[in-house]
């Protein structure tokens, strides 16, 4: 499939992430870099598993918002972000969707479960704007860009 500007923007991103500065960087980044897509918010781990496994609101359709891409902090208040993870790569629906961990998170033995989890990408957040907006800018364009996604 060629990747398109209309076939991109059908592309939906969840972004699991609870602080609302690092949320806000991310959408900075996409719209200064000019990056199209939907992008989708849960705050928290237990939005994200009621947005991934709930039901459905009357009229939608699950396939019209399942995400393409997620990019999912490990550190979230209720459901940890490792828990999350587990949860869609447990799923025979969401298991091939793309995950990739965005978090302050350093420790060799974050990363190690993430990827015994099922992680498809591992970020460590830059602490500074400029290197946090070119992370995200690379991070989306290689996603959504050059990436095959189904």
């Amino acid at each position: 499939m060629s990747i398109t500007p209309e076939t991109r923007m059908s592309c939906n991103v969840l972004v699991i992430e609870d602080s609302d500065a690092d949320y806000e960087g991310i959408m900075r980044a996409t719209r200064e870099e000019g990056i199209s897509a939907r992008f989708l918010r849960c705050r928290d781990g237990d939005a994200a598993v009621e947005f991934l496994f709930g039901p459905v609101n009357e009229g939608e359709q699950r396939h019209d918002l399942m995400p393409s891409i997620i990019v999912i902090d490990l550190n979230l208040p209720g459901t940890s972000g490792d828990e999350v993870l587990q949860a869609i790569k447990a799923d025979n629906d969401l298991q091939a969707i793309p995950v990739i961990v965005f978090t302050s998170s350093s420790n060799i033995d974050d990363v190690r479960r993430a990827y015994r989890h099922g992680a498809n990408c591992y970020i460590v957040k830059p602490e500074t704007m400029p290197c946090f907006k070119d992370i995200v800018t690379r991070m989306l364009r290689f996603w959504l860009d050059t990436s095959s996604l189904s």
